[in-house]
């Protein structure tokens, strides 16, 4: 069943449905598949960058110079 009307439940390649996971999730999942299309663009994203750097899925080393500063641009302004 479903825990509220409108709710929209994710579940990965051969996940069960046992807990439904937030979208954000599901994106960081995605994003550190290195050999995953959508994961590529993810990557570009200076917030996703930093979530993955944090959860040490990514590593600074993997960010071309352009990325790196696009990440401290966006980090000062939070």
């Amino acid at each position: 069943g479903r825990d509220r009307p409108g709710s929209i439940l994710l579940l990965k390649k051969g996940q069960e449905m046992s807990q439904p996971q937030h979208i954000s999730e599901i994106m960081l999942q995605i994003a550190a598949d290195p050999n995953d299309p959508m994961g590529k663009a993810l990557r570009r994203c200076p917030f996703i960058q930093a979530e993955l750097i944090k959860q040490k899925k990514m590593s600074m080393n993997d960010l071309t110079d352009e990325q790196i500063d696009h990440l401290i641009e966006w980090d000062q302004k939070q």
